[in-house]
């Protein structure tokens, strides 16, 4: 299990009912509960007004790094990456055999558009080592009207070429339940996770955020992405596409867990502006 320094990294931004082993459905939560999820946002958590919402929505993540603070950042990347990389992978080796990172469990997913809005076409899950536990394509419910393929990686080509190996959002939900990757003693890693928890109609209780555990320095609403969280604290390369071929869920997946090991090991306030 995490320890309580560990546990003090955590974001809860979701309240769930252990059902069984835990896994619950936004579907079956709301059919367990009538209007528990509208009460998430009720007297206990204040909805924002229209104007907030669009304030949030227009502001994209952005880097926090200014133009001598990158220059400074280039610099010294060379000794720093050979330094995080031997620490990660002292991490790594530490913990392979014991029980501490059993429940860490990161996960990315990848959305394209149809009629409903954004719908899941991709869902990533790796271990604390980076190894794959789930990775499948999954048919959206509503026809695709845009694969968003400069974000999202998906294609038209990449859809069709095995329409039979197409999981549903219902195969997604019931294959995390049935092969333990999601019980309800499991900590969710990822970044800016309520995209994914959405995309995956999921409510759980214990969420890692790396949009959390390295706040942007001016404050919410804006967010460090990923992408700029990786170049300065992991000195690694990611989401480097052509601006066609779109991001890498695995990759993504795999950062994000590397980010919340770091800070696990250097300590709550590390990664703060």
């Amino acid at each position: 299990a995490l320890t309580p320094d560990e546990l003090h990294c955590l974001h809860l931004p979701l309240s769930v009912e252990e059902e069984g082993d835990g896994f619950v459905s936004t579907e079956a939560w709301s059919r367990k509960r009538p209007g528990a999820l509208r009460r998430q946002d009720g007297p206990g958590k204040r909805q924002k007004t229209s104007n907030e919402a669009e304030a949030v929505d227009s502001v994209p993540e952005e880097s926090a790094l200014e133009d001598g603070e990158e220059g400074e950042i280039q610099a010294s990347e060379g000794e720093e990456e050979e330094e995080v990389e031997d620490e990660m992978q002292e991490h790594h080796d530490d913990h392979q055999d014991g029980e501490q990172l059993s429940r860490l469990v990161a996960v990315d997913c990848e959305m394209c558009y149809t009629a409903q809005g954004l719908e899941l076409c991709r869902a990533t899950f790796t271990d604390a080592d980076g190894q794959v536990l789930y990775d499948h394509l999954v048919q959206p419910l509503s026809p695709i009207t845009d694969y968003n393929t400069e974000y999202s990686g998906i294609t038209k080509e990449l859809m069709e070429k095995d329409p039979a190996s197409l999981k549903s959002l219902r195969d997604v939900q019931q294959d995390l339940r049935a092969k333990g990757i999601v019980r309800h003693n499991t900590v969710l890693v990822g970044h800016s996770m309520e995209s994914d928890l959405r995309a995956l109609k999921l409510v759980h209780l214990h969420v890692i955020d790396t949009a959390v555990l390295y706040p942007h320095p001016k404050g919410p609403p804006f967010k460090m992405s990923l992408k700029a969280l990786a170049k300065q604290f992991l000195q690694r390369s990611v989401q480097e596409g052509d601006g066609v071929s779109g991001h890498d869920s695995f990759e993504d997946a795999r950062a994000a867990m590397d980010l919340t090991l770091l800070k696990l090991r250097r300590g709550p306030t590390f990664g703060f502006p």
